[in-house]
């Protein structure tokens, strides 16, 4: 869940009919299609899944640098190539972070451009629906786990990502050392599959992934093959990102498997486990694997009521172990977090929390340097 600050009187001017009592829809149609937010920027314009623009607001509380942004155009491109060739010749300042490892080092490589690289807080995992067969059963679970090759998704996919161990990223302190870290080992997966209710050919898998993310897809392929090993047969299909916060809504809806990047949305331990797994948090695309479980439940009730530090990370840390052995995930890496800038932008900084690092406020423009170098 994440809030953002909005203009109230202009939210309760178009507010229609909602499940909200008096504040009807939280005008949630109104803002599919206008601007009611309190940053340094407006939204001037946007094509929905091509490009917004976004302009300056003057009276910004914190005031302005020289040589800051007036003018941001956001654009959504899908396909890999078509970003890195648009980053290489200038059309754009700034990269994002989704590209294949190989993508960013291509730009790397590029005169007056610089990868900026950081430790990942972000978790790149697979939800595993708990709740629809054949990925009901546990055992099943585990001889997915167990198959797995995390050596060739962390080494070579992603080049030195550390291996996941659990749902919470492994550069926080709370997380759990005692939460237990698959390891490919296809002895012990076809042990757990025989151990199953269902065959391996009963059912086929479904993997969807946000299409024109190549390493996601490059985890598909990955997993596909893998599985093949145990006779298990899954689809491979990339869909808009919007496709994927829509089939997170219902257990029947949502696949076997789902390629998310999840991000720290607050700095702390419970975005990473009440966040994910607590029955009661809505389902979205944090928590495709529908778990259901009520010793984790109460163990993060607990944690949040803690009295003290210690006896809360304690109790995340228990939950943790337990979720861990669950597997409602294939936990793969802990994504180190690269993106690209033009040498004449400065004032990037990565926060590590979700969004931030688009922060255009912080960012100023050499003129001067980007006229020499573009022309």
């Amino acid at each position: 869940m994440e809030f953002y600050i909005l203009n109230k009187d202009l939210m309760l001017e178009n507010q229609e009919a909602g499940d909200y009592g008096e504040f009807g829809d939280y005008s949630a149609k109104f803002l599919e299609n206008n601007d009611a937010g309190s940053g340094p920027y407006m939204l001037e314009s946007w094509v929905r899944g091509e490009k917004a623009t976004f302009v300056k607001f003057e009276d910004y509380f914190r005031g302005w640098k020289e040589n800051s942004i007036d003018r941001v155009n956001f654009w959504i491109v899908r396909e890999e190539a078509t970003a890195l060739l648009m980053t290489k010749t200038g059309e754009s300042d700034l990269s994002h972070q989704w590209f294949t490892v190989e993508g960013h080092e291509e730009l790397d490589a590029e005169a007056h451009i610089t990868m900026n690289i950081d430790p990942g807080v972000q978790l790149f995992h697979l939800p595993i629906n708990t709740q629809k067969p054949p990925t009901d059963d546990k055992d099943f679970r585990y001889a997915i786990n167990y198959a797995f090759d995390y050596y060739t998704a962390c080494n070579q996919i992603q080049k030195g990502a550390p291996q996941a161990r659990g749902p919470v990223p492994v550069i926080l302190e709370a997380n759990s050392e005692n939460a237990f870290m698959f390891t490919q080992d296809m002895v012990k997966a076809k042990e757990h599959l025989a151990k199953s209710k269902y065959a391996p050919d009963d059912y086929t898998l479904e993997y969807v992934y946000v299409e024109g993310i190549e390493l996601e897809r490059k985890i598909g392929l990955l997993l596909q093959e893998n599985l093949a090993e145990l006779g298990i047969e899954m689809t491979i299909t990339g869909v808009p990102w919007g496709t994927i916060t829509e089939i997170a809504a219902t257990v029947e809806q949502t696949p076997h498997f789902t390629a998310i990047y999840d991000t720290l949305k607050f700095p702390h331990v419970d975005s990473h486990t009440y966040g994910l797994y607590h029955s009661s948090v809505p389902s979205t695309y944090r928590t495709m694997s529908h778990y259901n479980n009520p010793e984790v439940d109460a163990l993060l009730d607990a944690a949040r009521a803690a009295l003290t530090e210690e006896e809360q990370m304690k109790k995340y840390k228990e939950a943790q172990d337990i979720v861990a052995l669950d597997a409602p995930s294939l936990y793969i890496f802990n994504t180190p977090h690269r993106v690209e800038t033009w040498d004449y932008l400065t004032g990037y900084v990565y926060v590590g929390l979700l969004g931030y690092d688009m922060a255009w406020w912080y960012f100023q423009i050499d003129t001067a340097k980007r006229d020499e170098w573009l022309g």
